[in-house]
């Protein structure tokens, strides 16, 4: 029957479902985005924080071969020294020493050795060393002893491309330092990584010298980076070609990981940035995440996961909200089934207000101001809720996405999101930016003498006066006592006179209720086309100036409370 209360019932349930649907795809849109980036955030801070281990080792081999290559190269006069007779006995004799010396300050050093061009001496000229009893778990140098082993001679082998012998080969051909890829090496029975350096004399290459790194020890910690559920980390080499993954002997994974290794590789070659993240659809047709950290020996550190895996608490998250709409709805058509006579006038604001749902404008939602207390009040008060906790949650995230809970600047990962724009905006020439560092002095002695929520209303203070001055450029706080902002514009234009004020500002001894001072260190440094290739070389610069300035402060006021 064609009835006015048929006609209501109609309206009432269609506004009723144009909100829940509205709210649902707003939820769920949001739900998927905000999702996305918490987990290509905590992949990046997973490689990230492992990337740093592994450069410390290459840092660590560089330096102890650069320093051995600077000895070799001190003792070499001319090409006729090697020619000498008794001339690489007599250096072995002196450099054993001062070669195992050096290579013990390298926890992960598998071999040191130098060796002398058999076009000016003997194919087995030089020295080898190996150590003995290296292991990756916290190694302790007093189990370890340095084997001196008799060099392979070169002659024997030259051009002959043996694996055993690109560490010579690669080095001659490239005639720079060189790291060699994971290769096999007779001695020490095993696969490794070689950093080498040629040593030139008169023109000519005279010697190299040389340190190896046990792989099996790169690829251990592997073992124990986990992400999600099944996801792993692995190496891949700089040409893009995965070159160890923890799960390779599985024989379920196998072929599917061989077959992702071109895919892969095309992506890295791709790749401009020290980190990025992305995600590729395999062999299987699975959809992967995989985040990459470039390596100071050329090779990448990555770690992927099933997509699937990642969403899991996304979808139980979705699974829950459309529950908890469903229930809604039918809580909704209950009360408009009972009570449409009282629905008409209502309702009307309540379509209105489902419109501007459906559209996302969340913000100038307007629910009827009605405060009965009977279906069409709860019906109100629910949609209300519900529009609330919609914001809330939205608001939520955002906020620990990229806010400072304690002073309300923006925080670290805001920091880094703006400092790969900034590198973006260097790439397409179209910069122009300066940075300004930070530091508050003094904020431990307010900790340890007076507690640390002195401590934390010295760092509020501290936001309140930095953010008035610089206020058309975003701040960001980066550290416990450290603040960071980036001039473009208008303050840009007027940095100098900003800086001025600043300082200004913190010579007037600002009232701070404690018996400590405000006092701020701070360093600008401009973005220089000519010098600067990424945002970091900036920041640097600006870091620098500030610990400079710290001096100054240091000096003039001594750290010393009021």
């Amino acid at each position: 029957m064609n009835s006015i209360q048929n006609k209501i019932l109609t309206i009432t349930i269609s506004a009723i479902l144009i909100c829940a649907l509205a709210l649902g795809h707003i939820g769920y849109n949001s739900v998927q985005q905000v999702s996305h980036k918490n987990s290509e955030r905590v992949m990046s801070s997973i490689v990230t924080e492992n990337a740093a281990k592994y450069d410390r080792i290459f840092s660590d081999t560089m330096n102890i071969t650069n320093i051995l290559a600077g000895y070799t190269q001190d003792r070499i006069a001319s090409l006729e020294d090697l020619q000498e007779p008794g001339f690489v006995e007599k250096f072995n004799s002196r450099a054993e020493l001062n070669f195992i010396n050096v290579a013990n300050n390298s926890d992960y050093a598998a071999s040191v050795y130098v060796r002398f061009n058999p076009k000016f001496t003997s194919g087995t000229a030089g020295m080898f060393f190996v150590r003995n009893g290296l292991k990756f778990d916290n190694p302790d140098k007093r189990t370890m002893t340095w084997l001196n082993v008799p060099p392979t001679d070169i002659n024997k082998y030259a051009n002959a491309h043996y694996e055993f012998m690109s560490w010579w080969d690669e080095t001659l051909q490239s005639g720079k330092p060189t790291w060699v890829a994971p290769h096999q090496d007779n001695v020490i029975d095993g696969q490794v990584l070689s950093y080498v350096v040629p040593i030139y004399v008169d023109g000519e290459i005279a010697a190299v010298v040389g340190c190896d790194i046990r792989y099996d020890l790169l690829t251990a910690p592997l073992k124990d980076i986990h992400v999600f559920e099944t996801g792993s980390g692995f190496l891949i080499d700089k040409n893009g070609l995965i070159i160890y993954h923890p799960k390779i002997l599985d024989p379920k994974v196998n072929a599917r990981v061989k077959n992702d290794k071109t895919l892969i590789s095309q992506k890295i070659k791709s790749i401009t940035n020290t980190n990025d993240t992305f995600t590729f659809t395999n062999s299987e047709g699975t959809d992967v995440m995989i985040s990459v950290h470039k390596l100071g020996n050329g090779m990448y550190l990555a770690a992927g996961a099933n997509m699937g895996e990642i969403n899991e608490e996304r979808n139980d998250m979705l699974t829950r909200m459309l529950i908890s709409t469903i229930l809604i709805v039918m809580m909704l058509a209950f009360v408009t089934i009972v009570f449409t006579h009282r629905l008409v006038a209502p309702l009307k604001e309540l379509t209105y207000a489902s419109e501007q749902i459906a559209s996302g404008d969340l913000d100038n939602v307007k629910l009827p101001a009605t405060k009965t207390n009977d279906e069409i009040g709860r019906l109100n008060d629910s949609l209300k809720r519900t529009v609330g906790a919609l914001r809330k949650y939205i608001n939520r995230v955002n906020g620990l996405a990229y806010q400072d809970p304690m002073t309300g600047v923006k925080n670290r990962t805001a920091f880094l999101e703006a400092a790969s724009k900034m590198d973006l905006e260097i790439a397409s020439s179209k910069a122009e930016f300066a940075v300004v560092v930070f530091d508050i002095n003094n904020l431990k002695q307010v900790n340890d003498s007076l507690g640390h929520e002195y401590g934390d209303k010295l760092i509020v203070l501290a936001s309140k006066v930095i953010c008035p001055i610089f206020k058309h450029s975003p701040i960001f706080r980066i550290g416990g006592d450290e603040f960071t902002a980036v001039l473009t514009g208008e303050d840009y234009e007027n940095r100098q006179k900003l800086m001025r004020e600043f300082t200004q500002t913190i010579n007037n001894n600002i009232d701070t209720g404690i018996d400590f001072k405000l006092i701020i260190a701070s360093g600008m440094a401009d973005y220089n086309e000519s010098t600067d290739i990424f945002f970091d070389d900036v920041f640097i610069r600006a870091d620098k100036a500030m610990y400079e300035n710290k001096a100054i402060v240091k000096a003039k006021y001594g750290f010393k409370s009021r």
